[in-house]
């Protein structure tokens, strides 16, 4: 029975406009440090992140402390919005429409169920070879992403409880696999 341990990015620099290569701030190091001693008893397999950094930064200090690598997968990206920035001021309104529409986008962007189809494809690529294994895998990601994911097996079905977790930081969910089929889910969240 396959695990993927999906950890959502720690702190960003949100003083860093470049959404790519968006890297942590201090606190969002230390919680990064922090993973180390939470994983330290555990096996893993292997490590996949979005290439965006501060998901990989989040990761980071986990994979050299199991001296791996971590390949880096698009798809896990962040949610493409738009062709252009979404002001803050608008951002709240887009996002709980799309939650009320997994269609909804706008032009240039991508819906909701567009970002689930592309992580379900994401995990099958990773799982293919793990049908009888008990192997651990570790993804680095972003809340978006990750809750549309989460959404098709019962699990963040509304905006509302999106907002609940979308300010944590980092923020881990572990999911249990039958071959590449969902079995089970806990939210282990941040307090590690």
């Amino acid at each position: 029975m396959p695990i993927i341990y999906f950890i959502r990015h720690a702190e960003p620099n949100y003083e860093e406009k470049n959404d790519y290569k968006r890297g942590l701030v201090e606190i969002g190091k230390k919680a990064a440090m922090k993973l180390t001693e939470t994983f330290s008893d555990l096996e893993i397999e292997e490590f996949y992140s979005s290439p965006f950094l501060r998901a990989v930064q989040t990761i980071q200090p986990l994979a050299d402390s199991k001296k791996k690598k971590i390949k880096l997968m698009n798809d896990f990206c962040e949610r493409k919005s738009a062709g252009y920035h979404i002001p803050e001021l608008d951002f709240k309104g887009y996002a709980q429409r799309q939650w009320e529409d997994f269609n909804y986008k706008y032009e240039g962007g991508e819906c909701l169920m567009d970002v689930q189809r592309r992580y379900t494809l994401g995990v099958q690529k990773i799982l293919r070879g793990a049908f009888d294994h008990e192997e651990v895998y570790v993804v680095g990601c972003h809340i978006t992403g990750l809750c549309a994911y989460l959404n098709q097996f019962g699990i963040i079905n509304s905006y509302q409880e999106f907002v609940e977790v979308r300010d944590c930081k980092p923020w881990v969910v572990m999911v249990k696999y039958e071959g590449i089929k969902y079995q089970d889910a806990l939210i282990l969240g941040t307090t590690l």
